[in-house]
């Protein structure tokens, strides 16, 4: 269950995706800060460490030399001599007899430890000696000189002061390091998000004023919020291609539904003044019939269109003879050409079997022939031709009429576009792309051709035997 975030100002702040941002990459930067300092005191002790143990072992090396040349009298007579005028880091030098008790020197400089722990060390071993106030410990280690256990040790006071002073050191950066941290990330976030602000704006922009001319500037960074910012112009030039395209398609709709309702009321009107002539009547019923019939085609043909596109059109396939198809189309037809005075050619096949939706195809088939015949002026030809390529079922219809523009032939299977010399025609710009819907939906295609002036050609591609 989400919370919402706290009331206020403050709160609203908190909950920003700047301020988490700016939190985050504080975090960031003082986690590996940490991680540095870490790094670098783990080194420093090591390299500490390091520098004491090589003073000893040094020391231990002069001593063994010592012993071999002279024996044991004379690595006492050395440690003597070394207690006495040794320079740099204090050695404290032990030699256990176990025949007797062991010599320490510098003698006062072992009283504040606890030597108990050395009597048990084997050879070859560093042993840390507590120290009995507390404080710094030594690390003794130790060689064994036959029967006599030399042991030579260093305190670690000396490096845990330098380890205490830079830890200090750190302690005392450490507040300016997380103000810079905080500094960056708002530097940070703040660029980061810019172009995230200019969308908000944008966005605002167009809610309150309607306008879709906002657009967001572009930095060319090639980053993702640059493309981002590419992505929303470009959704916005579509969107905006998209509203007037619909405002155009609602006064096409408008035009061409208002001249039926128009007719419908006028047919009303006349009969309500006709003092009830029963011809009268009966004439302004029919014509009121008719518009209504215009309107409900009209009506039919979108949701047609609507449910193409969804993919949720019901076919109901049978096995047809496509030529025999469009043989009834041509008839249907044959009237209309010549009154207009256009040849109606029929190039027909012998057969050209498919499975198919019979009445669907044959209404893409009309609205086809329809627009060649209606684009098409007197003294024009449109010819029909069917046949069988490559495995397919194919249907053109070809017309010398007014053709087509290049803008046009991307935009013609488009609900409700109609080319502007096509506005002299009533229509809604519904023909085409019911066509390609239903098409599609038999699992085929279709292709419209234009050389300007000459006419165009639209050729429906269906596959033979069983449609996917």
């Amino acid at each position: 269950m989400s919370s919402a975030p706290p009331d206020g100002p403050l709160g609203r702040r908190f909950h920003t995706l700047g301020f988490r941002l700016t939190a985050g990459y504080a975090v960031l930067f003082l986690a590996s800060v940490l991680a540095l300092f870490a790094l670098a005191y783990v080194l420093l002790a090591g390299s500490l460490r390091q520098r004491d143990r090589a003073a000893i072992a040094a020391e231990m090396s002069e001593l063994v030399g010592d012993y071999a040349q002279g024996g044991l009298p004379a690595v006492r007579e050395e440690a003597r001599e070394h207690a006495e005028t040794a320079g740099g880091l204090p050695l404290l030098i032990r030699l256990d007899t176990r025949n007797g008790p062991a010599l320490l020197l510098p003698e006062r400089a072992w009283d504040g430890f606890d030597t108990s722990v050395l009597t048990t060390a084997p050879p070859g071993s560093w042993t840390f000696v507590p120290a009995l106030d507390g404080e710094a410990p030594l690390e003794v280690y130790t060689h064994a000189l036959g029967d006599t256990s030399l042991q030579i040790g260093a305190s670690t006071a000396p490096r845990a002061e330098v380890l205490e002073r830079f830890r200090t050191t750190f302690v005392l950066i450490l507040l300016p390091v997380l103000l810079l941290g905080l500094l960056g990330g708002a530097l940070f976030a703040r660029r980061a998000l810019t172009p995230v602000r200019a969308l908000a704006a944008a966005v605002l922009a167009i809610t309150h004023t309607g306008r879709f001319a906002e657009r967001v500037p572009e930095h060319g960074t090639g980053d993702e919020l640059d493309a981002l910012v590419h992505l929303f112009n470009g959704m916005l030039d579509r969107v905006q291609i998209l509203i007037r395209g619909m405002r155009d398609a609602l006064d096409n709709v408008a035009h061409d539904l208002r001249t039926p309702l128009t007719r419908l009321r006028s047919s009303a009107e006349q009969a309500l003044q006709s003092d009830h002539d029963p011809a009268v009547l009966t004439e302004a019923l029919s014509d009121a019939l008719e518009e209504s019939e215009a309107v409900l085609r009209v009506l039919d043909a979108l949701m047609d269109v609507a449910e193409a596109e969804a993919g949720t059109i019901r076919l109901a396939r049978t096995r047809l003879d496509l030529a025999a198809l469009v043989d009834d189309v041509v008839d249907l037809y044959a009237v209309v050409a010549d009154e207009k005075g256009v040849r109606l050619c029929w190039q027909r096949p012998a057969s050209v079997p498919i499975e198919a939706d019979a009445p669907r195809l044959r209404q893409a088939l009309a609205n086809l022939v329809d627009n060649a015949v209606k684009y098409t002026p007197p003294g024009g030809t449109v010819t029909v031709e069917a046949g069988i390529e490559k495995a397919e079922a194919v249907v053109s219809v070809r017309d010398t009429g007014i053709g087509l523009s290049a803008e046009e032939q991307s935009r013609i299977w488009e609900r409700l576009y109609r080319g502007d010399r096509s506005r002299s025609e009533r229509g809604l710009g519904l023909g085409l792309s019911l066509v390609k819907a239903i098409v599609e939906a038999h699992g085929g295609r279709v292709v419209g051709e234009d050389a300007i002036g000459e006419g165009a050609t639209f050729t429906i591609r269906l596959p033979l035997g069983q449609a996917q």
